[in-house]
Formats: structure tokens, C-alpha cells, sequence
């Protein structure tokens, strides 16, 4: 009898174990963690960036778009003048695409312009017109694009110099920002600065360029695009020049560092891609970095991030696929939390209750 007494109760005091088990890793899941949400950048029209003073001994120039060389006008030993034509792309496919872009501006114009002349005759809707408008600036914008490709099938020079080596000839097919001539500038030095992909990407926008020396308290040097390559490196970054915009004295020395400023017209609204968090929510690196946001089920979602730089108060400056308008992140220790994670925001502290004491 004892014997199958024991043989019976030693699964139910295993089970009643299991049980309390359970209970203690639901109660682990929930952990707790600091939590805040991200808020749209400001500063989207400014970034700032690290970078040096370097010898312009090595400047390629490339096509902005892809296509076939047409021509190069220049050979090796040549001296060139900044702006000058040194080549061409064979431009017969973007000329068909802007006669094409053409055609569908004029309809939809044409289109737009009737629907606004009936609403301002109270012969049409509101939305109506709002549709037809925003079908015009689309298809303009269309166009000016149509038209900058094609201008980009001519390849100037960034600056005066010689050419040093021509790494593409006529007939092959390259694609856009593949190096094509090498130019040697030994007028002025350059400020070399490597930024992430979404900054590379916005070049276009910016206006502005400046930067600025510890050795040279309270002057700012103006700067302007030199050029860029669009192959990133092992950490993807970009490298893009600055030639120093006038030759005033005195000028900075090669591997001088600086601080530069790029400015954008950022418009009416901030960029809704580009987001301030605190550092302290970052995890991973390079390629891998991410956030957490927080489910209504306060579980954890693994959200890719892009970092496009980091300010001096502590805080980064991310871009991110995903609109993060009030949406809960992980304000600190990212690094050590996973996907799926159950979590247990911490309440911020009371003034009444420093350090959430009580």
C-alpha cells in the first residue's frame, strides 16, 4: 500500500512543480523595460557629418544615369576646364521617354484645366478638382525627372585639372555613378566626408554645403559638390567631395578634421521617414541595426532602422520604413532583448517618487 501510494503521488508533486514552473517563466516573459516614442525630425533639412581634408589627386567622374558611351572627348594628359563637356551617353531612349512624358503632360494638363474651369463655375466637385490638381503636380514632377535624366547623359568636368586616367571608352555600357575618367585637381584641396544611404540618396536636395575647424575658431568655409561615388563601402557608406567654394587664406591643410554642415529645403512638413530617438534604443550595427516597437500586446517587434547620424545630446537620428507616429519603442538595452519578447513597460517616475522608489 505504501508502495503505490508513493508510486501515485510522486507525478502529482512533478505536475505541481511543472505548474509553479510555468508561472515563474510567464512571470519572467513580462519584462520589465524603459520606453518612449519617437518623434519626428526637425532637422531633416540638416545633417551633419565627420570629415577630412584630403589631396584632390584622385577624382572619378561618372554618369548620373546608365546607358552606352556615346563619345569621350578628352585622352589622357588633357587639361579640362570645370563644366566642360568630356563625354556623352547614346540619349535615345531617355529622348523617347521625355517625348513620351511630353505627350502625357499635355492630357493631363489640358484634362486638369478643364476640371478646375467647372469647378470654378460650380459645375464639378471639390474632390474633383483636388484629384485633377494632384494628377498635375504628379505628372510634372514626372517631367522635370524625364528631363534631368536626360541632361544627365552628359558627362562635365567637377573642376579644372588634367586627366589622369580614362577607365570607360566609347561603346560600353556603364552603369549610373560607374567611375569614367579620373581628373587630377592640384588647385585645392577637398573635404572628404562618407555617409549613410539615405543621406546619399537625398543629394539632390541639398542646397547648402559648409564646415567648419577646431583651428580656425568662428569662421565657416563655404563648400559645393565635387563628386560622389555611388559604391559604398564595407560599413555602406558613400564617399562624396567638397571643393572648397573660394580660395581663402588660409586655407586648411590636408588631414585636417571638420565638421560639415549640408543643408535641404525640407519644405513644409518633416520628413516622415526620419525620426529622433535616444541612442540607448539602437541594437546591432552597420546593415543590422534596429529598434523594437512595442505591440498593443506589449510583445516586441524587431523594426530595421538606418542611422543617419547622432547628435551631442545622446540622442540618433534614424530613418525607417515603417511611420513611427505614436508608436511605444525601447528606450534602452535594445541589445539584449529579442523579437516576439513579452515586456512590462516601466511607468516614468512620479515627482513625488524620484527613482520610482515607492
Amino acid at each position: 500500500m505504501n508502495f503505490r501510494f508513493i508510486t501515485i503521488a510522486l507525478p502529482v508533486v512533478f505536475l505541481a512543480s511543472a505548474c509553479s514552473n510555468n508561472g515563474n517563466i510567464d512571470q519572467q516573459a513580462a519584462r520589465p523595460v524603459k520606453t518612449c516614442v519617437a518623434t519626428p525630425s526637425a532637422s531633416g533639412s540638416q545633417l551633419i557629418f565627420p570629415g577630412k581634408v584630403v589631396s584632390d589627386d584622385k577624382v572619378y567622374t561618372a554618369f548620373k544615369v546608365a546607358g552606352r558611351i556615346a563619345s569621350l572627348n578628352v585622352k589622357e594628359g588633357d587639361n579640362v576646364t570645370a563644366g566642360q563637356t568630356i563625354g556623352r551617353l547614346d540619349d535615345t531612349d531617355y529622348r523617347v521617354a521625355l517625348d513620351a512624358t511630353e505627350a502625357e503632360y499635355n492630357a493631363i494638363r489640358s484634362e486638369a484645366e478643364r476640371v478646375i474651369a467647372l469647378y470654378n463655375e460650380n459645375a464639378t466637385t471639390p474632390v474633383a478638382r483636388d484629384k485633377a490638381e494632384y494628377g498635375l503636380q504628379q505628372i510634372t514632377a514626372k517631367l522635370q525627372h524625364a528631363r534631368n535624366q536626360l541632361n544627365d547623359t552628359r558627362l562635365t568636368a567637377p573642376a579644372s585639372g588634367e586627366v589622369k586616367k580614362i577607365l570607360r571608352h566609347a561603346g560600353e555600357v556603364v552603369g549610373a555613378g560607374t567611375p569614367v575618367v579620373e581628373i587630377v585637381d592640384n588647385n585645392a584641396p577637398l573635404v572628404e566626408i562618407k555617409i549613410p544611404a539615405a543621406a546619399f540618396a537625398r543629394l539632390g536636395e541639398f542646397t547648402g554645403y559648409s564646415c567648419t575647424f577646431d583651428a580656425y575658431p568662428g569662421r565657416t568655409f563655404s563648400l559645393r559638390p565635387f563628386a560622389e561615388q555611388s559604391v559604398a563601402n564595407a560599413n555602406q557608406l558613400y564617399t562624396v567631395k567638397l571643393a572648397f567654394d573660394g580660395m581663402e587664406t588660409p586655407m586648411p591643410a590636408v588631414g585636417m578634421s571638420t565638421t560639415v554642415t549640408m543643408l535641404a529645403d525640407s519644405g513644409d512638413t518633416a520628413d516622415s521617414n526620419l525620426w529622433t530617438i535616444p541612442s540607448t534604443a539602437l541594437a546591432g550595427n552597420g546593415k543590422d541595426t534596429h529598434i523594437f516597437t512595442i505591440a498593443p500586446d506589449s510583445t516586441l517587434r524587431l523594426t530595421a532602422v538606418e542611422v543617419i547620424r547622432f547628435t551631442r545630446d545622446g540622442e540618433a537620428e534614424i530613418s525607417v520604413a515603417t511611420p513611427l507616429d505614436g508608436v511605444e519603442i525601447v528606450a534602452a538595452g535594445a541589445g539584449s532583448l529579442r523579437d516576439g519578447l513579452k515586456i512590462k513597460p516601466i511607468p516614468p517616475a512620479s515627482a513625488t517618487n524620484v527613482g520610482n522608489q515607492m
